[in-house]
């Protein structure tokens, strides 16, 4: 995306860090001769993922900032981000508050 792009759009860079990683799993997938690869991100606190099917990452329609059950919907086509990870449950600040009492 060029900067100019971004200026205009600022929120189609969400989660480009994770979208980086898939975009470049199809690229790894199609010089090994995989065509269909399962993209995977680790993060501090949350995995994302995303099904590259015939070569190519999968895009949804939509996405919601901080997850789908209580998030805030961003409609415009976006790669498609899975989170798979346990998010607040596994953070460190909540553990150590959990582990305190």
């Amino acid at each position: 995306m060029s900067p100019e792009t971004a200026k205009q759009s600022p929120v189609a860079m969400l989660e480009s860090g994770p979208v980086g990683g898939f975009i470049a799993a199809a690229h790894v997938g199609k010089r090994l001769s995989f065509q269909n690869v399962i993209a995977f991100d680790m993060g501090g606190t949350t995995a994302k993922t995303n099904l590259i099917k015939d070569g190519e990452p999968q895009w949804a329609h939509g996405y919601y900032i901080d997850g789908y059950a209580s998030g805030h919907p961003m409609m415009l086509p976006v790669i498609d981000t899975v989170e798979v990870g346990p998010a607040v449950e596994a953070s460190p600040g909540w553990m150590k508050r959990e582990h305190s009492r």
